[in-house]
């Protein structure tokens, strides 16, 4: 499906902030928009380039706020143009990855990622509500900080620390692990895979995520996964 991004690609003004949307290989052909992009990861990975890269192989459409003086508070990326289907309960469900967030410095505990989450779900089904019912949407990440943001962001996110796993969730996570071609689960649970993402935090990055008392770190530390070693927390959530 071909998307009409409007003019200016402004979706949405508010007080002094704007949401954007753009193609990833649109928004990146500027080497100032790149260039600001790595500065930030630099603060947070020992290997910027190679998340780069991999931002741009693996996804297509880039979500981005800002305030109106030009400050980028965060990006939020997906990949959704594979006609990638899968029918649950009889229903069928357009499926559409979330590739990467990224949310700056200065910004990571003003909520901005839960509004880029809501504003982008609730774009994309706008887009597909002629042709599908249901969208069913999925990540990965070895972030607990992030991941309870999606948590409370979604109630049918799954999975939740505090709820079992049912014959539905394998039969999902066995399907989008072979989207992402992870032929197996790390710890025996179907949430928990091991993959060859080139992600590696900084020390001052870790720092951050070891200094939360979080249910979702507890969650994350019961699963065994290591960032370090590639493991992750596949998640989803249907809208």
């Amino acid at each position: 499906m071909k998307l009409s991004l409007g003019r200016d690609n402004i979706f949405k003004r508010a007080g002094n902030q704007s949401m954007e949307i753009e193609p990833v290989k649109t928004y990146f052909s500027s080497d100032m928009k790149k260039n600001n992009f790595m500065i930030e990861l630099k603060k947070c990975y020992q290997n910027p380039h190679e998340i780069f890269q991999r931002v741009m192989k693996v996804n297509d459409l880039v979500f981005i706020n800002k305030k109106n003086n030009g400050d980028i508070k965060g990006y939020l990326f997906y990949s959704f143009i594979n006609d990638q289907i899968i029918t649950i309960n009889d229903i069928m469900h357009k499926l559409i990855y979330n590739g990467y967030a990224f949310i700056n410095e200065k910004y990571r505990t003003t909520g901005l990622l839960q509004e880029l989450l809501l504003f982008s779900t609730n774009y994309f089904k706008s887009v597909y509500s002629e042709t599908f019912d249901q969208l069913l949407f999925y990540a990965v990440t070895s972030n607990p900080i992030a991941y309870r943001s999606y948590l409370n962001t979604f109630n049918t996110l799954k999975p939740k620390p505090d709820e079992r796993i049912s014959d539905t969730d394998i039969l999902i996570t066995k399907f989008l692990r072979e989207q992402l071609l992870i032929k197996n689960e790390c710890t025996g649970n179907p949430f928990s895979i091991r993959t060859e993402l080139p992600q590696r935090y900084n020390e001052n990055m870790r720092q951050t995520l070891r200094a939360p008392q979080l249910p979702e770190t507890q969650f994350m530390h019961k699963l065994h996964i290591n960032e370090q070693n590639g493991d992750r927390l596949l998640f989803y959530w249907v809208a």
